[in-house]
């Protein structure tokens, strides 16, 4: 006996509670290619890797939906609470602040806070919207008899799910033991005191080895990231004379993070070795890096012409 094919009613419910519920990959996908990975840290407890596992792992979720498994839709459905708070309250807080210290005399009175915080109105809409979406799939799907899904779907969801939970433990604990000085770079800017004095026992240890790391964290552009470009420097001049000869690479490269590192140095020993370069400089150095350099140079030894 054949079995009977759900109403086209309900397998258009079944599908779009399917897409709303892969909506939130938009959200890993911003996370994956805006922010640092310090702020990809502190925000999710991931790397990059782990949001964009995350992300595959809610797609096939949202087609594991549209298949008729109700409890796929359990992740989107919590992601939409969360963010139907977080963003309430961004439009509750600031209202109740602006009503505190502006009395309410008519309807413009009402409408002018709104306008500055139509954005967190319309984030606030749309969670509702998908969230009630979502409601109706599972519903839908829980009445359904759910449809087939291939051995490899499911592979691939246990897969994803398994990428995503060895990156969490990476993150979490892991980075201790897998000796990444870019690791150790991004915790000297955790919240917790402890993780950050480990970070710099390991980037100690790991001696010069380190270094670029460290470079490329004293580089940080991101004006959040202050602790990471103080925390970088703070382990350069730990290193002290043993950095000189990579620093003087680096310059060479030029990287302007390593002339503030030399700068912060203060060794004389290297103010020769970049007045060379000052003299003699690469068709394609950067004025602006030009000029660091002389700074540098000064800095290093002021008895030095550069003429």
């Amino acid at each position: 006996m054949l079995e009977s094919k759900p109403p086209q009613a309900e397998l258009k419910a079944l599908l779009k509670g399917g897409l709303a519920a892969a909506a939130p990959v938009v959200a890993a996908l911003v996370m994956v290619t805006s922010l640092s990975a310090v702020r990809l840290l502190e925000i999710t407890g991931l790397g990059r890797m782990g949001v964009a596992a995350a992300g595959v792992v809610l797609a096939c979720l949202g087609w594991f939906l549209w298949r008729g498994r109700w409890w796929a839709g359990l992740p989107a459905l919590a992601a939409y609470v969360l963010a139907l708070v977080y963003f309430a309250l961004k439009v509750i807080r600031p209202l109740s602040a602006y009503f505190a210290v502006n009395p309410v005399e008519g309807l413009h009175d009402i409408l002018s806070p709104l306008m500055l915080l139509s954005p967190q109105l319309v984030m606030v809409v749309i969670c509702i919207g998908l969230g009630v979406v979502v409601w109706r799939a599972m519903r839908v799907a829980r009445r359904l008899r759910p449809r087939p899904v291939s051995r490899l779907a499911w592979g691939l969801l246990l897969l994803w799910l398994l990428v995503l939970g060895g990156d969490y433990y990476y993150q979490a604990a892991g980075w201790r033991w897998m000796g990444d000085p870019a690791d150790y770079v991004v915790r000297l800017c955790s919240p917790q005191s402890q993780v950050r004095q480990e970070a710099r026992e390991l980037l100690a240890r790991a001696g010069v080895k380190a270094l670029p790391a460290l470079l490329a964290g004293l580089a940080a552009r991101d004006v959040d990231l202050d602790c990471l470009r103080r925390g970088s420097l703070e382990m350069i001049v730990r290193l002290d004379a043993a950095a000189l000869p990579e620093l003087l690479a680096a310059a060479r490269r030029g990287q302007t993070a390593a002339l503030t590192a030399l700068a912060a140095l203060g060794r004389p020993q290297a103010a020769r070795p970049l007045l060379d370069l000052y003299r003699n400089p690469p068709p394609e150095m950067h004025p602006a890096f030009r000029e660091k350099l002389r700074q540098t140079i000064l800095k290093l030894d002021p008895t030095l012409r550069l003429d």
